[in-house]
């Protein structure tokens, strides 16, 4: 883990609104935002959820090593989403 890197993802959320923080993250890694979970608050992480597209979320959600962690935070409409995307790429590797 990139402690100065998941700081400044954190500090990104911290002090943006929902549109800059967009913007802002897509600069960097989904590998690098799904680290910083563990060192956000869930007031954060519901900032960030509603800031990011469900694509962008499911896209992060699969680098989390404990996503049902997170789910019972998100939207029903989003988690459902992220189940979908998860399925199919489970089945396209069966392939």
């Amino acid at each position: 883990m990139n402690t100065n890197t998941t700081l400044k993802i954190k500090n990104i959320i911290q002090k943006n609104s929902q549109a800059k923080i967009k913007n802002l993250l897509s600069k960097y890694h989904d590998y690098d935002i799904a680290i910083t979970f563990e060192i956000l608050s869930e007031e954060e992480r519901q900032k960030l959820y509603k800031s990011l597209s469900a694509q962008k979320l499911s896209d992060i959600f699969a680098y989390l090593e404990e996503p049902k962690t997170y789910f019972d935070e998100l939207d029903e409409e989003i988690m459902i989403y992220i189940v979908f995307a998860f399925l199919l790429q489970i089945e396209f590797q069966k392939l």
